[in-house]
């Protein structure tokens, strides 16, 4: 490998590199990092990396409906990685590139049930936040326990709303929707409030069983 002193870098001003560190951030950088990414990484505070689009429109329609300070975020053009449905480990190599753009550059990396047996500490980096959906995906906050429950008391008697041990329908969906008698997400009050994107599914969910 070439020594680092060797190897000139000419982003903003012509300098040598100092460490291998340097020297292996700026070889990541040409391998992963858009002319885009580039531009976005010299102007943002962090990026949001997502396991795909489907992540990002219902993060951003939430942040919308709830009209969440991260709405002006989505509304302009935000800095965000689709990983594609990618080990989070590529992830992590692609901020580890970002740092040689911006080396105060902060991240947040959210995952969904695939990655609950991949322990934090395998992907964890310096201005790296590790954030997990508590039900499986984004898709999984679509379901609304209450309007299920509506269901199933208006077809009381059919076939599809019987439980093998004759638990009454609003007992059963109890069982496995974990919520209060007023809907407030129980495995979620304590963690809605601690980050502004893992927090919006949870407020949007309990806004709407309150009403």
């Amino acid at each position: 490998n070439t020594s680092p002193e060797q190897i000139v870098s000419f982003y903003r001003e012509p300098h040598p590199l100092a460490s291998d560190s340097d020297r292996d951030q700026v070889r990541e950088a040409l391998k992963r990092v858009t002319s885009l990414e580039l531009l976005l990484a010299e102007n943002s505070k962090g990026i949001l990396y997502l396991e795909g689009t489907t992540d990002f429109d219902l993060l951003k329609a939430w942040a919308t409906v709830l009209d969440h300070p991260l709405k002006q975020w989505f509304s302009r053009l935000p800095f965000w990685h689709n990983n594609q449905g990618r080990s989070p480990k590529e992830a992590r190599a692609h901020f580890f590139a970002l740092k040689a753009i911006q080396p105060n550059l902060q991240a947040a990396l959210l995952l969904d049930g695939d990655n609950r047996s991949l322990p934090d500490r395998e992907i964890t980096a310096d201005g790296l936040t590790i954030l997990r959906w508590e039900r499986y995906e984004a898709e999984s906050y679509l379901l609304h326990p209450t309007s299920l429950e509506r269901f199933l008391n208006a077809e009381n008697g059919h076939p599809f709303c019987q439980t093998s041990d004759g638990l009454p329908a609003r007992t059963a969906a109890a069982s496995v929707f974990p919520f209060t008698a007023r809907g407030q997400c129980v495995p979620s009050r304590r963690t809605c409030g601690q980050n502004p994107i893992a927090g919006l599914a949870c407020k949007s969910r309990c806004r709407h069983f309150e009403k």
